[in-house]
């Protein structure tokens, strides 16, 4: 159980993080620190956290636990500021969807705290935020990725795990580069095509001519195109490469299916669609999940 909570960032994964805990009951007391003191306000109202505080340093002083949910642009200044006002006993993780980066961050900032840093990842959300949309399910069944270094302490790697099992998750543990390379495939490609697919819309004259349309396909291609922007374009930016090297890899499969479609090849674009199918038709992925 965590005494002391302090989550940074009570949005939708913090504020769902929090409430699945205290369902969980794993937490005795939550903390919540933001930027905007009207999210705040929303998620004391809510009883998502029991107290929240402006200034972090008064947060972390005796705290068990620190969850960063901030974006990512913001992980690496708090990791500064978080140096001097760590206990030596304090544990911290993250939620950020690119880890090499933070990871990276978290050694160069942290000192002697980077012990107690255990890099996370949930992959649960939806295209809504704030903590208004925080609901305590929103982990269940869902994987978490932990991509803790050869330098991380075991009892902190124990505790973040157990948090997540408490929140109903599924928790397994791969290397840093391992994740981005396999992210940029799974949830960044797939929300970089969804924006080229809707800005493609708007040059043809945009949703109101195409509304009528436009059924439960392209609904369930685009939704992700409804993600936070700036949340989006950090998260873009952190994992230029691997999301790079991942377009190139979709661009030759896209343009093995041009040429076929090019010369009338109906085998060929057949089996091309047969092993999609094949492949989707396996997944058994929760709702919810677009992070």
């Amino acid at each position: 159980m965590i005494n002391r909570l302090v989550i940074v960032g009570v949005g939708l994964i913090g504020g769902s993080l929090a409430l699945a805990l205290k369902k969980a009951k794993f937490v005795r007391n939550i903390i919540g620190v933001g930027r905007s003191e009207v999210n705040l306000n929303i998620a004391r109202d809510l009883r998502i956290v029991d107290e929240i505080v402006v200034n972090l340093s008064d947060a972390v002083a005796e705290a068990d636990l620190i969850v960063l949910a901030a974006p990512l642009s913001a992980t690496r200044p708090l990791f500064a500021e978080l140096r001097p006002i760590l206990s030596e006993t304090t544990i911290l993780t993250d939620v950020g969807s690119v880890k090499g980066g933070i990871v990276k961050d978290a050694e160069e900032q942290l000192g002697a705290s980077f012990c107690r840093f255990v890099p996370g990842h949930p992959i649960a959300g939806s295209e809504a935020k704030g903590a208004k949309s925080a609901f305590a399910e929103l982990f269940l069944n869902h994987h978490v990725l932990l991509t803790p270094s050869q330098k991380t302490d075991s009892s902190a790697i124990s505790l973040v795990e157990d948090m997540w099992r408490a929140a109903g998750a599924r928790v397994s543990f791969l290397h840093n580069v391992e994740h981005d390379k396999k992210l940029a495939l799974t949830s960044h490609l797939p929300h970089v095509l969804a924006y080229v697919l809707m800005n493609l819309i708007e040059d043809k004259g945009g949703v109101e001519k195409l509304e009528s349309m436009m059924g439960g396909g392209f609904r369930d291609t685009t939704r992700i195109a409804s993600s936070d922007p700036e949340i989006w374009a950090d998260i873009i930016l952190a994992n230029r490469e691997e999301i790079l090297s991942a377009c190139s890899q979709y661009q030759t499969k896209f343009t093995e299916f041009i040429g076929a479609l090019e010369v009338m090849d109906g085998n060929r674009i057949l089996d091309l669609i047969k092993r999609a199918k094949q492949a989707r038709d396996t997944l058994v992925i929760p709702d919810a999940n677009n992070a």
